[in-house]
């Protein structure tokens, strides 16, 4: 005897109250198509006798044909199918290629099936390929009857003999039960036309409930028979919340049912859920709600997926969506989805709404669930709430158990909302793609009495129509949220000048906030991911050199090659490499690995010894400084049973940063935070320095006399700037204390030079030439001079500091994969390029000052931290080997000011304390900027002479390109096409040497300049010319 609990379900939905008033929304009737009649479509009459022990099923499908619409031949699909048998109107068919072709009349087929056979996708779960039959229990989702395919509704009618002891669902409104030859034969009575036909049987255990008319069954296979009653009572609070929100439930019965199989169905009357995914304790309150809803989409409404799937998007809304929203958790929620989206749906992965039919993998979710889902929030924020439900109602009501498309949403949508919406769903719906947008030249203006924030937005590719949602924050009362104003600004073309009033002085822009638009995401806003690591478009996994390691990880490596990831040998990932795939490092990597994380990374976080403090599996995410689209990920476990038992649940874990696993089960889970929306703060704040209280250099010295290292930020052609670094050295050197000077001007190539130089054994033309001076560095050497006439003096260390000029210009311009191994050779093994507020301080430089679209800013910021680590570890280097000594550092105040340049770094190889002082003309007076600030007199630079000449590169000398008119060049005789090959006694074989020349002659000094000057017929001819320098 068959026995079904019942039970009472009481709904308590405070929400219910609030949205009744959806309920009263008038139902209008618009041009539809009719649900397909009897007579005019294709019946089926399935009868099967299943045999879970033995694992077949045998059948008999009658079919009845109509005629075809295109006056040819049906074409049903059996190729799964064992067919015993074929005929139409009692004559026998042959199958050919897997199909049987057949005109009007009655088709039946007796066939057979085996349902072991199966597969599914961990780049795609829910979704399985194939049929079950076993004493566990029965799935038939796949082929498993003579499918006519091209009736895309059909009626059907099924009988399906099972043992004793197991319970079948199918889609049915009625399911009755009767004897027969000792087993049960099951027969599903479903009244309206369908998509196709499914059944599950199982030992199961029968639940019941009834709410709003509608009877909720759970059928539970009897370990699981615990979770029952609380599915049933969740799908009938469902089915009542629905009903409020989007019109009558289209069925009398629903049915949760348990599957032996991993999936995550919806069918007409019952949905099919994984045991695995049942056990999960957050599918009551999420992924049940969205399969309940899908009964009236997808499964009340059928989707005409000849014309796009809107039902997942529409049931992720009002499902997902809705449910975090309901929370007030919706804007994280679409945040959510936007990062998805942006990091699954790659180039030559985008495609329109109106081609999704069903997820394949992320890319497709991303797109059919994700921006479908947004699709509709943004509808609904177009036309308004009541107008959006009611559209809704309208529709589930009037295409009910009809296939409808996107062009019936828009009907709806147009007739509820009164509005024209064509041009909305094209380029929603008919487009791929998102807006691609940003803002420009954001500024504050007081005219007329008003505070005006004024800026203009630019689209990216072909414009989107859309409200932009802007809030501005003016801190009215000294309170930031009490000065909020939020506009929506309609936005149509590629450009839009905007114009917003603030209550008060702004202090913060702030554009989309609320996630309302399908938009790009800014590097603020996007946190690095495990989802940006498995989105890739190219994604590495690398194999430990180490056999001990390799032995831990290959589970891991096994499971994420099933991911599409490419494993490599350690030895074979390069700096080139990581800027074009995301890269996983497992484990304890002390070679090339560990090598490239720390030039990366400057080994913060990524020893080989923090593998010992493991306990399970972690796994950390960064982003990659090379390409900041792309991501690194570390991971260490304890042992290969913790890699394999945490692999295997990894793809469930996209949207967090950090990870942690024991025994396969998750401890610990967390995100980086980011910015919410696109952001700007306006510096309308202006520092004072109160004059009377002014610090003098003895005051600013005594406070930091005690730092190990002292930064003096120039900025480089201010003479003033260099007399204060000067007085700053001989302070400290007057105090007893040994100082030693590092400068940015000079390359460690020039260190003999500087060694020789300051200790007196070669004079200043020499030091000038064999230091390069003029070829690294070329500023007036004026500016520097008496600085390192004192260091002589006072036989002070100067180090070079600063990287090859030729490697950064190469890094520059290809980043730091261009190297050769001799190269880098050159550069620092631990560099640290995750410092994005640095990276965001230098990227605004950069494109303010107009940079050449062909430049690439990735590349200038990876040149720029090279400079900063060869300046940092050359300090670090000479402390350690000097200790004792003060270093003061003359650079440039981009390289010191907040830290983040130099100074953070030599903090990070040596610990060393500091202290940073910078020019104040560099804008705003920044607290965070520096320790002080100073504004030193400045005054005239001394002049090198200049003689008016332009020139070039030549062998033996130098060519002149040009003569000024006036200039003492032209006085002496000089013509263009001269080789300059001596100034004085001093031969000039380079430009260097002349500008050197030069510089030592002075100005105002009489000299003679010697040129070779072609002749036609007799060579180059020596002239000797008398000149006055300038």
């Amino acid at each position: 005897m068959r026995f079904i609990k019942k039970f009472i379900v009481k709904i308590s939905f405070i929400l219910i109250a609030v949205l009744l008033v959806f309920s009263v929304l008038p139902v209008r009737a618009h041009a539809r198509s009719q649900p397909l009649e009897k007579g005019a479509a294709v019946e089926y009459s399935i009868r099967v006798s299943i045999d879970p022990e033995g694992g077949t099923l045998a059948g008999q499908a009658r079919i009845e044909l109509p005629a075809h619409p295109s006056g040819g031949k049906w074409l049903v699909h059996v190729a799964e199918l064992d067919v015993l048998s074929a005929t139409l109107n009692g004559k026998a068919l042959k199958q050919k290629d897997g199909h049987l072709k057949a005109k009007r009349g009655t088709l039946i087929v007796n066939y057979e099936i085996s349902g072991g056979a199966w597969g599914s996708d961990p780049s795609n779960p829910g979704v399985v390929s194939g049929n079950l039959i076993s004493p566990e229990g029965v799935s038939l989702t796949g082929y498993w009857y003579p499918v006519v395919e091209d009736a895309p509704l059909a009626y059907y009618s099924l009988k399906a003999v099972l043992p004793h002891g197991f319970e079948a669902v199918s889609e049915a409104e009625d399911i009755s039960v009767t004897r027969v030859d000792g087993k049960l034969e099951f027969s599903f009575l479903f009244p309206y036309p369908a998509t196709g036909l499914t059944l599950a049987a199982g030992p199961y255990k029968v639940f019941r409930a009834e709410v709003a008319g509608v009877d909720v069954y759970g059928y539970f296979l009897p370990e699981d028979e615990g979770l029952a009653e609380q599915y049933v009572r969740e799908a009938a609070r469902y089915i009542e919340l629905y009903t409020v929100l989007v019109g009558k439930f289209p069925y009398t019965r629903f049915s949760v049912v348990e599957n032996v199989l991993p999936t995550g169905y919806s069918m007409p009357t019952y949905t099919l859920l994984g045991r695995d995914v049942l056990r999960l304790p957050f599918i009551l309150k999420t992924s049940l709600g969205h399969e309940t809803l899908h009964q009236w989409f997808g499964s009340g409404v059928y989707v005409d997926r000849d014309k796009g799937n809107w039902s997942e998007g529409l049931t992720a809304y009002l499902a997902d969506h809705y449910f975090d929203e309901i929370k007030g958790k919706g804007q994280e929620h679409r945040k959510r989805l936007m990062l998805d989206f942006k990091n699954y749906v790659h180039s030559g992965k985008d495609f329109p709404l109106e081609d999704f039919r069903s997820r394949t993998d992320r890319a497709t979710r991303s797109v059919g669930y994700g921006k479908g889902a947004l699709v509709f929030h943004m509808l609904r924020r177009e036309i308004g709430d009541t107008a959006f439900f009611g559209a809704l109602r309208n529709f589930a009501s009037l295409n009910r158990f009809s296939r409808a498309s996107w062009l019936d949403i828009k009907a709806s949508a147009e007739e509820a909302s009164g509005s024209e919406l064509g041009w909305f769903f094209d380029q929603w719906v008919a487009r791929p793609g998102h807006i691609r947008m940003y803002i420009q030249g954001p500024t504050y203006l007081y005219l007329g009495g008003r505070h005006l924030v004024r800026f203009t937005l630019k689209q990216e590719g072909r414009p989107y129509r859309f409200k932009l949602p802007v809030v501005v924050y003016s801190g009215v009362n000294g309170v930031l949220s009490e000065g909020a104003v939020l506009e929506l600004v309609e936005v149509e073309g590629e450009k839009t000048v905007v114009e917003i009033e603030s209550p008060g002085i702004p202090k913060e822009l702030v554009i989309d906030p609320g996630y309302d638009l399908i938009r790009n995401l800014s590097g603020r806003e996007t946190p690095p991911l495990w989802s940006s690591v498995m989105g890739a478009k190219r994604k590495v996994v690398v194999i430990p050199t180490d056999e001990g390691e390799a032995e831990v990880y290959a589970p891991l490596v096994e499971a994420l090659t099933a991911l599409d990831f490419e494993a490599m040998a350690e030895d074979q990932v390069s700096l080139a490499l990581m800027r074009k795939a995301s890269v996983v490092f497992p484990g304890v990597i002390p070679g090339r690995g560990l090598a490239l994380l720390n030039r990366l990374y400057g080994g913060d976080g990524w020893r080989a010894e923090d593998a010992g403090e493991v306990e399970g599996f972690s796994l950390k995410v960064l982003k990659n400084p090379l390409a900041t689209r792309l991501s690194v990920a570390r991971v260490f476990a304890s042992d290969a049973e913790e890699a394999g038992r945490a692999a295997r649940k990894l793809s469930h874990y996209g949207r967090y940063t950090a990870l942690s696993f024991e025994g396969g089960r998750n401890t610990g889970k967390s995100t980086d935070p980011s910015e919410e929306g696109i952001r700007h703060e306006f510096e309308t704040t202006t520092a004072f320095v109160r004059t009377e209280g002014t610090l003098s250099i003895n005051d600013v010295m005594e406070e930091i006399e005690s730092r190990d290292v002292i930064y003096l930020g120039e900025s480089h052609t201010r003479f003033g700037d260099h007399k204060l670094q000067l007085e700053v050295i001989r302070w400290l050197v007057e105090r007893g204390h040994k100082v030693a000077v590092g400068m940015e001007m000079f390359e460690p190539k020039g260190q003999a030079a500087l060694d020789d130089y300051v200790k007196g054994s070669i004079g200043e033309g020499e030091f000038l030439k064999r230091s390069q001076y003029y070829d690294s560095w070329g500023m007036n050497y004026h500016l520097y001079r008496e600085i390192l006439d004192y260091a002589r003096q006072m036989g002070l260390p100067v180090l070079g500091l600063n990287q090859d000029k030729e490697t950064v210009k190469k890094v520059s311009r290809s980043g730091l994969g261009s190297l050769n191994k001799e190269e880098l050779a050159r550069v620092p093994e631990d560099m640290d390029l995750s410092d994005h507020e640095y990276r965001d301080r230098l990227k605004s430089a950069f494109f303010s000052h107009n940079a050449s679209p062909s430049r690439d800013f990735a590349s200038f910021y990876q040149a720029q931290v090279l400079r900063d680590e060869a300046m940092a570890h050359n300090i670090a280097g000479f402390m350690e080997q000097n200790p004792g000594h003060k270093v003061v550092v003359v650079v440039g105040q981009g390289h010191v000011a907040y830290g983040s340049g130099i100074p953070e770094r030599v903090k990070r190889l040596n610990g060393s304390e500091y202290s940073i002082l910078v020019n104040a003309d560099s804008g705003s007076v920044d607290p965070e900027m520096a320790d002080y600030v100073f504004h030193p007199p400045d005054p005239p630079v001394p002049e090198t002479a200049v003689i008016g000449v332009s020139t070039g590169k030549a062998e033996g000398g130098v060519n002149v390109m040009a003569v000024r008119k006036g200039s003492p060049a032209e006085h002496a005789g000089l013509k263009e096409g001269d080789l300059i090959v001596a100034v004085g006694k001093d031969k000039v074989s380079d430009i260097s040497e002349l500008k050197i020349a030069f510089f030592l002659a002075g100005p105002g000094q009489e000299t003679t300049i010697t040129v070779l000057r072609k002749r036609l017929f007799f060579g180059p001819r020596v002239i000797v010319y008398p000149l006055t320098l300038p």
